[in-house]
């Protein structure tokens, strides 16, 4: 899975490079960013959903089906969730810490207590097992 992590005050988003299919790693080398119309995605999910999260972004199509991927995305120096459920392309701004993927919950207890994105995403390392690898900071502004 993914570790994604946004540190708001800091205008930082963090990733890990871990790869995983169930329990096996398969890499911890990905980079999970990707950049389309001007956008930088930060991805989480499955491949192929993915895609089609990003190549729509930021309207979705009609009768689209629910996605097994979520993204931040940095729009125009903004922040931004993006999922797809019940059939309708979501796009939610960001204006606090946020974190997600299977070590989102503990990268984001990590920063209420004081931690920076990158810190967050190394500490959720030592907990989930599916984060791992490097991790990767981009500044929002």
């Amino acid at each position: 899975m993914t570790t994604l992590a946004f540190n708001y005050k800091d205008g930082e988003i963090a990733c890990d490079s871990r790869v995983t299919s169930g329990t096996l790693i398969m890499s911890d080398k990905c980079n999970k960013t990707r950049k389309f119309n001007g956008c930088t995605f930060f991805i989480a999910g499955v491949v192929s959903d993915i895609d089609a999260l990003v190549e729509t972004y930021p309207c979705g199509y009609e009768g689209m089906t629910d996605l097994d991927a979520q993204a931040l995305v940095i729009d125009e120096g903004n922040v931004y969730l993006c999922t797809v459920y019940e059939g309708k392309y979501h796009v939610t701004p960001i204006e606090d810490n946020f974190c997600l993927g299977s070590g989102g919950d503990f990268a984001l207890v990590a920063m209420d207590f004081g931690l920076d994105a990158k810190q967050a995403v190394k500490y959720a390392m030592t907990r989930d097992s599916a984060t791992g690898g490097r991790v990767r900071v981009v500044k929002v502004k």
